[in-house]
């Protein structure tokens, strides 16, 4: 209660001559009801404006609510935080980099919460998967968004899959464009693997997927006066230079379209030294002149130039790595074995074949000669063995490879 409301009070039932006192009425701004009372006199505006605020208690109330409201989502935010990170702890999963979405649990949360193809997630179960591995898990959301990733996962993992279902799926359907992603592999062998594995997961899309048999047809095939029918292509940096090149083959073939660059078992292609891959994937970033080019890495093993190089040129990268860095798959059982010599070495060889052993066998060695001498002291112990080697031909490579799945061969040299 105020003083004019006190006053009201105390004056309540007296009469007021307004004629008699006319300029006292109009300095006071008082009013008179119809019965003749005296009313609440009229405050200005400025005047009002330092009156106590009647509506304070209700303000701190709703003030109160809205906080509330804040401290609940925060708490809400701070837990699914929480189970994100035990989620990537049971996964064996790390991940740095700003924003990185969590990783999906189950292949139906690609299709609801990415939008990916049904045909797609039907091709991955269609093969006996029925969860996502843990680098699946991780890069497939981040490849959804578009982001630029460098991955990391044992041999093994399901490394071909993190990256070809996000890339098809991008890729939407078949286009006259050209080449719109491009794959590169270290060897011609897991070209023809990684393509085999596209063209599974790819099926009922009508995305055309290529490998590069012979770069001379290749040039004429796909270069800039061909029809343009194709959309992804998987091949060797060594190849994919070649054909960017003006020779006498043809015109060099066209990037401008390319939106997906993956580069598989990425630490082998940035070795140095002669035998590295560094000169050939510059041509091929420099051949990549497309607005928007996804790029993204991916090995069992982090090299420090991969890394280096990636930071450097990748803008909001995000680096993804399952288990321990640098670190053998824990599927696989491993013996040391001190032998002295390269003739220590072949005895030890023949020892453990002479004990017995359970095709298929990989032995992998330094150089295409060395391939060759096993080669020729392996055959005369009557051991099934072949060698994939630059020597050989592309026909005889895949011989060797058909032969070595079928399990016609047992031992294989690289």
């Amino acid at each position: 209660m105020n003083s004019y409301d006190i006053f009201k009070k105390l004056t309540k039932g007296i009469k007021f001559d307004q004629r008699r006192f006319k300029d006292d009425f109009k300095k006071l701004g008082l009013q008179q009801s119809a019965s003749g009372a005296l009313d609440k006199p009229v405050v200005p505006l400025a005047e009002q404006e330092h009156e106590p605020n009647t509506e304070g208690k209700e303000e701190k109330a709703k003030s109160k609510k809205k906080k509330k409201t804040l401290n609940d989502k925060q708490k809400q935010l701070k837990l699914q935080q929480e189970q994100i990170r035990h989620r990537r702890r049971q996964l064996g999963i790390q991940v740095w980099g700003a924003d990185v979405p969590p990783p999906v649990e189950k292949f139906s949360e690609l299709v609801t919460d990415h939008e990916v193809n049904n045909k797609l997630v039907a091709n991955i179960e269609s093969q006996g998967h029925t969860l996502p591995t843990p680098v699946q898990a991780q890069a497939w959301p981040l490849m959804l968004q578009r982001r630029h990733i460098l991955a990391s996962a044992p041999t093994g993992s399901g490394k071909t899959a993190a990256f070809l279902i996000p890339l098809l799926h991008g890729l939407g359907g078949p286009k006259k464009k050209g080449f719109r992603a491009v794959i590169l592999s270290p060897t011609r062998e897991l070209a023809s693997q990684i393509h085999r594995e596209c063209v599974r997961l790819g099926e009922g899309l009508g995305i055309r997927a290529v490998t590069i048999a012979n770069v001379t047809k290749a040039k004429q095939k796909y270069g800039p006066q061909s029809s343009q029918k194709f959309d992804l292509l998987v091949t060797t940096p060594n190849r994919l230079v070649y054909m960017l090149q003006e020779n006498a083959d043809g015109p060099p073939l066209s990037l401008a379209n390319v939106e997906w660059l993956v580069v598989d078992e990425s630490d082998r292609l940035f070795e140095d030294g002669q035998r590295g891959f560094r000169d050939q994937l510059a041509t091929i970033y420099r051949a990549c002149t497309g607005p928007s080019v996804t790029q993204a890495l991916f090995s069992a093993t982090f090299a420090q130039s991969v890394q280096d190089w990636c930071r450097l040129n990748l803008h909001n990268l995000a680096t993804v790595t399952v288990g321990l860095r640098n670190t053998a798959s824990e599927d696989v059982k491993q013996h040391l074995q001190f032998c002295g010599s390269e003739e220590g070495k072949l005895h030890a060889l023949r020892e453990i074949f002479r004990k017995g052993y359970e095709p298929p066998v990989l032995i992998f060695v330094q150089t295409k000669e060395r391939a060759k001498e096993l080669f020729r002291e392996l055959i005369y112990d009557n051991i099934t063995v072949d060698a994939i080697h630059a020597d050989r031909t592309q026909k005889q490579r895949d011989n060797v490879v058909a032969a070595f799945r079928e399990g016609k061969m047992g031992v294989d040299l690289h």
